[in-house]
Parts: structure tokens; sequence; C-alpha cells
């Protein structure tokens, strides 16, 4: 009976979470758009909904902490991901799903401006104005 523990088990507990976060679709072969549509759509819709839902707190510190650490890195994100896979995507002139694709394109496009922008909503109400600092006296009686 072997009383030693195992030591294969703490390195299968840090790789099966980034197994779980690679879109296994886009790895498989490498097709256009693969990326954009499995991954790229799913992050940017979480993104929309949970910066729209902090964007009515945004006058908090933590709000802002919290969509910017969200908002920034997404942002970068579609800079990748256009780069990388969907500019590819586009559609040809003579392919047979130019509708679709360009829906996609278009979708992708809009998701990643909503991001920009509740980014920099959230950039924005962190600078607190001059005029905004200006008390008015109170008047006593």
């Amino acid at each position: 009976m072997n009383s030693r523990p195992s030591t294969r088990t703490p390195m299968v507990s840090w790789l099966l979470p980034i197994a779980l976060c690679v879109p296994l679709p886009a790895l498989a072969s490498d097709p256009v758009g693969m990326l954009t549509m499995f991954f790229g759509l799913p992050v940017f819709m979480a993104a929309v909904v949970v910066l729209g839902a902090l964007v009515f707190f945004r006058r908090h510190r933590w709000a802002r902490g919290i969509g910017l650490l969200l908002g920034i890195p997404v942002s970068l994100l579609g800079v990748y991901l256009a780069y990388v896979d969907t500019w590819r995507f586009w559609p040809d002139r003579n392919g047979s799903d130019d509708g679709t694709q360009m829906l996609i394109v278009v979708g992708w496009t809009l998701l990643w401006a909503g991001v920009l922008w509740f980014t920099w909503l959230f950039w924005r109400a962190g600078k607190v104005s001059s005029s905004a600092t200006d008390v008015l006296p109170k008047r006593y009686p």
C-alpha cells in the first residue's frame, strides 16, 4: 500500500480552469470567425449587461472601480479579436453567407462600441469638475 499522496492531482487542478476558458471550436482547426462568434460575442454580451447595470451606480467609487476593471480589459480584448479573427470574417462579394457574416461583424462592432461607451462613462464619472466642487454658502435666518 502506498501512503504517499499523488503529485498529479495538483497539476490537474490548475489545468482544468485554463482548459475551460479556451474556446474549443476556435482551436480545433482555426476556421475564420469562430473565435469571434464563440468567444468574442458572448464575452461582449456579458460585459455590456454587467456594465449597463453598473452604470446606474457610477457615482459610487466601487461601481467605477468594477466598471473600469471590467471595461478596460474587455476593450483591449476587442482590439485583439479584431486584429486576429474578426477582420478575416468580413464578407466576400460572392459568398453565400454575406448577410449572416455582415450581421455578425456589425453586431460585434456595436457590442464593442457599447463596452467602450460604458467604460468612458465610468472614466468620466471619476473626474470631478471645479464647478461641482463649488458649494453655495448656507443662508442662516
